[in-house]
Parts: C-alpha cells; structure tokens; sequence
C-alpha cells in the first residue's frame, strides 16, 4: 500500500471520528439534560405526593 493512499484514510477515518463525536456528542447532552429533567420531575411529583397524604 503506498504511504499517500494510508495517509488518506487514516485522514478520512479521522474524519469520520470526529463528526460521530461531533453528533453524538450533542445527542448525549442533550439526552443527558433530559433525564435529569425527567428525574427532577418525578421527585418533586414524589415530594407532592408525600406532603399531601
């Protein structure tokens, strides 16, 4: 294999990788914000409950 044909697709994995991170990094952040949103929600629902039985 010659070196410029290697260097090309080490690049364009390279490349690759960084716009997966570049998507799923988002994806996560904003997945991560929606549980805890979620989560903040069901305990102060749980909280409701508690206070008023």
């Amino acid at each position: 294999m010659p070196c410029t044909i290697f260097m090309a697709l080490s690049r364009s994995s390279s490349f690759l990788k960084v716009t997966k991170a570049n998507v799923c990094f988002p994806n996560s952040l904003i997945l991560c914000g929606f549980r805890l949103c979620l989560a903040r929600n069901f305990f102060r629902s749980l909280k409701l409950i508690w206070t008023l039985s």
